[in-house]
C-alpha cells in the first residue's frame, strides 16, 4: 500500500480497468486523479461464426496459480455440472488453464475434460466448437480477461457476478447467477434454445466497440494527455 501511494503521488494520473477499482482509491485518497479506461482496445473485426447445432460442451479458461479459478471449478463440477447433467446427460465441461493442482486434475472424468495450458491457436479452436462458456468465480476482484475474450470469440457466457464485477452494462450480452441451481438452469436454457443465445451475441459487436474498442481508449488518453482542444481544432484547419 506505501508503494503504491508513494507511485500515485508522483505520476499524473492512475488508471484501472473499472469503475469499481477507481471508487476504492478515491474512497482512500480522493486527491488522487484517476479514471477507468477499458481492459483491451480492441480493433473492430467480424466476429467467428457460431453455428448451434454443431457445437457442443462448455469451456472455462483460467489459470490455477489463482485460487478463484481452483475454487470456481470445484464448485461448479460437484454443485453445478450433476444439475446439468440431468437434463443433459452427454454434456462435457473442458477446463483449459496452466498449473492445474492434484485438486483439478481429479475432477477428469466421464463429462470433464481438464485440457491444462493450450496455446492460442489451440484455444481458438476449443472456443468455435463450444457451444457455452462458463465463468462461476466466487470470489476474486478487477475485470475479468477471460469473460471479454469469450465475448471476443463469440460464445454465450454464463458467470457470477463476480465474474462479471466491473464490466459496463455486462446484464446486455451476459447471463448472471450466484446460485448453483440457477446457474445450471442458465445453462439448460441456452444449451437448449438457439434463438436465446443469439439473441445475446447479436449484441456482441456493438457492446465490444462501446466499451472496449480502440477508439474509446484512445479518446480518453486524448483527453488526458493530448493537445488542447483550440490546438487540435487548428492542426485540422
Amino acid at each position: 500500500k506505501k508503494r503504491e501511494q508513494s507511485i500515485f503521488e508522483r505520476v499524473d494520473i492512475v488508471y484501472y480497468p473499472s469503475k469499481v477499482e477507481v471508487e476504492e482509491v478515491r474512497s482512500k485518497n480522493p486527491l488522487i486523479r484517476t479514471r477507468a479506461i477499458p481492459l483491451y482496445a480492441l480493433p473492430s473485426e467480424n466476429m467467428p461464426l457460431y453455428n448451434f447445432d454443431s457445437r457442443s460442451g462448455l469451456l472455462f479458461v483460467g489459470g490455477f496459480n489463482h485460487p478463484p479459478n481452483v475454487d470456481a471449478m470445484i464448485w461448479f463440477v460437484h454443485e453445478i455440472l450433476p444439475q446439468v447433467l440431468v437434463e443433459i446427460p452427454d454434456i462435457t465441461l473442458y477446463i483449459v488453464g496452466s498449473n492445474a493442482p492434484p485438486s483439478i486434475q481429479i475432477l477428469d472424468g466421464p463429462n470433464v475434460e481438464v485440457l491444462g495450458f493450450l496455446s492460442d491457436e489451440e484455444l481458438a479452436i476449443r472456443f468455435s466448437s463450444i457451444k457455452i462458456a462458463v465463468v462461476p468465480l466466487r470470489f476474486g476482484a478487477g475485470v475479468k480477461g477471460k469473460v471479454i475474450e469469450s465475448v471476443q470469440q463469440n460464445v454465450p457466457i454464463i458467470s457470477t457476478s463476480i465474474g462479471v464485477e466491473g464490466i459496463p452494462e455486462w446484464d446486455q450480452v451476459i447471463e448472471v447467477s450466484d446460485d448453483a441451481k440457477e446457474f445450471a438452469k442458465k445453462i439448460i436454457q441456452l444449451y437448449k434454445n438457439p434463438l436465446k443465445s443469439m439473441n445475446l451475441m447479436e449484441k456482441y459487436p456493438r457492446w465490444l466497440m462501446s466499451h472496449f474498442g480502440k477508439e474509446v481508449a484512445k479518446q480518453i488518453l486524448l483527453e488526458d494527455f493530448g493537445p488542447p482542444e483550440k490546438d487540435i481544432c487548428s492542426a485540422a484547419n
